[in-house]
């Protein structure tokens, strides 16, 4: 039978600290390095898709401006890159069609006059031979020898010569149509007299807002109504342009969703409606292949995905998010 007092215990009483030697310094530091490099990898890993953001410029769908009328452009008051609001004057025809019609009316009222004149020296030559009839007649009619009285055909007869002779000069001047002519003179006078009054020059307002792109007409030219002479950008209808390195744009396909940031802190989304490598010039072709760091870069074209960005000024810069779409989405499935 074993001694309970000089029986070792099994597990040490509680409250008994064991202490042991202290680790050594290598070891504590490979630990905390391994610790740090498994964090690194997995960070990396969770961040191995993200980009840094990229900026783009806010640019207006083309619309060119169709003329209302036709004419001469004497000038232009705005050149490509201006900036215009609707309702802004942007050029001033000179209405060639009115100075024809001014033109016009000044020979018709020309020739209304030449032909008055005409009736009037008619009438007149006319009216002379009327009443030298009339008159003669009328002396012939009283010519009975004395103390005779007129015969009553007579007398009636003579009555009704005096009132032809009054009504001559009138009936005269209807019968060559001198009152026509005279209302003809006077509708011709009034409406040259009323295209006098008006403007020949016509200043063409812009129809929406934005920039000006392209000058399609140049000073001095003639157009006719429908003749577009004039490209706008129009702010209603925006659009954004970001150039991307290539291997960032080959992350996207059309169609994809992209977060965007505008001034103001204000985000929405856009689409990805287009993209194109950009064709450098020769000479930057050339700058390029002696850099050989220098990648191909992409231009991409994002639209408005439901309507909903903001109302902001063409050239606005923009942030967008390209380590965030569907892109990544579809790389993660």
């Amino acid at each position: 039978m074993v001694d309970d007092a000089k029986a070792t215990p099994e597990f040490p009483d509680e409250g008994i600290e064991i202490s042991g030697p202290p680790a050594p310094l290598g070891r504590t530091a490979l630990l905390i390095g391994l610790a740090l490099a498994a964090s690194t990898a997995i960070c990396c890993l969770l961040r191995r898709d993200e980009l840094p953001p990229e900026t783009g410029t806010i640019k207006g769908r083309s619309t060119p401006m169709i003329s209302d009328w036709s004419g001469r452009i004497e000038r232009f008051l705005v050149k490509p890159g201006d900036a215009v609001n609707e309702g802004d004057p942007i050029a001033i025809l000179v209405d060639e069609h009115l100075i024809l019609e001014i033109d016009r009316l000044k020979r018709e009222v020309a020739d209304i006059q030449s032909a008055l004149k005409q009736a009037e020296r008619s009438a007149d030559e006319l009216l002379t031979q009327k009443l030298l009839m009339l008159d003669t007649e009328i002396v012939n009619l009283r010519s009975q020898p004395q103390g005779f009285a007129l015969p009553p055909a007579s007398a009636e007869r003579i009555d009704a010569l005096e009132s032809e002779r009054i009504n001559a000069a009138h009936n005269v001047r209807e019968s060559l149509g001198i009152g026509r002519i005279r209302r003809e003179l006077v509708r011709a006078t009034a409406a040259r007299q009323f295209l006098q009054s008006r403007s020949l020059t016509i200043t063409v307002p812009a129809p929406v807002t934005g920039s000006v792109r392209r000058l399609l007409r140049q000073p001095g030219e003639r157009i006719v109504r429908g003749t577009p002479f004039l490209e706008l950008a129009d702010q209603n209808q925006p659009y954004l342009i970001v150039e991307l390195p290539e291997p960032t744009a080959k992350r996207f396909a059309l169609g994809d969703t992209i977060p965007l940031k505008f001034p103001g802190s204000r985000r929405s989304i856009g689409r990805v409606a287009n993209m194109e490598r950009i064709r450098r010039a020769e000479e930057e072709v050339a700058a390029a292949e002696e850099d050989s760091k220098q990648e191909p870069r992409v231009r991409m074209e994002i639209e408005p995905r439901d309507d909903d960005w903001p109302e902001i000024p063409l050239k606005t810069p923009v942030r967008v998010r390209t380590s965030h779409s569907d892109a990544l989405s579809r790389r993660v499935h």
